[in-house]
């Protein structure tokens, strides 16, 4: 062969073949780190809560908790001159969390639709729950005005279960 001295081995097929097998085990194991990750998403926990005052968190064993506090210059006006973020921060035992996991787990949350009460056009409060557990995820906004039909028992649950986190925290 008259190829340059470089590519003489290029040309061979046992280097061809372990150029594939270098890229084959590279595939690999790329495919494995992604399985990984996928199954630690799979297995991680999350629930968010999500209201016009306050966010509840909950990510691992971490229980994070904004309050929003509004103060308004005109006392008649729904619009607040200033709002403040009052951010904090606990972890949590393992035992803790399982009252909310079971919540979510058989109050049915996870069946129900993505959003429930009002039409967006109709005045509302937001309220909405976003879960990741045993490898699912559901997010439900429920759009609350007295002239409509609730989300039901199942968010009121989980929501109370996320509520009775805070006030676990604060003690």
């Amino acid at each position: 062969m008259n190829m340059p001295r470089s590519n003489q081995f290029a040309a061979t097929p046992l280097f061809a073949l372990a150029r594939l097998a270098g890229l084959t085990g590279f595939l690999l194991t790329g495919l494995a780190a992604l399985a990984c990750m996928a199954q630690v998403r799979q297995t991680a926990f999350e629930a968010h809560y999500s209201s016009s005052s306050s966010r509840i968190s909950v990510d691992g064993s971490n229980l994070t908790v904004v309050r929003l506090e509004h103060e308004y210059d005109n006392p008649v006006s729904a619009v607040p001159s200033r709002t403040e973020a009052i951010t904090q921060t606990v972890v949590l035992a393992p035992e803790d969390i399982l009252p909310l996991k079971e919540a979510i787990r058989t109050s049915g949350f996870l069946g129900l639709p993505v959003s429930c009460g009002a039409p967006q056009n109709e005045r509302h409060y937001p309220y909405s729950i976003r879960v990741r557990i045993d490898g699912k995820a559901h997010e439900v906004t429920y759009r609350s005005n007295p002239s409509f039909p609730g989300c039901g028992k199942a968010f009121h649950d989980v929501e109370k279960s996320m509520q009775a986190l805070v006030v676990k925290a604060a003690k």
